[in-house]
């Protein structure tokens, strides 16, 4: 994590409104879906803590498409 601030290059945004986004990386040799059931009550609680103004959105992860993947090879096998 970096707290030195650069002149700004361009503006994000989701839905028309300004934002930041957030990317977390996963370290090699474990188990997404055991790091996802970690995370994911620390993002909800979280989220209880911002002020009204502002919403937490999650678009895209990556363990949720890697279990649905997952889950249709029991149909498979």
């Amino acid at each position: 994590m970096h707290f030195d601030y650069e002149e700004a290059k361009h503006i994000t945004r989701l839905n028309g409104h300004r934002c930041v986004l957030v990317n977390a990386a996963q370290k090699p040799g474990f188990n997404i879906s055991q790091t996802q059931n970690l995370y994911l009550p620390v993002i909800e609680k979280y989220k209880k803590t911002l002020p009204s103004n502002i919403e937490l959105v999650k678009t895209f992860d990556q363990a949720t498409n890697v279990n649905k993947r997952l889950g249709g090879l029991e149909w498979i096998l």
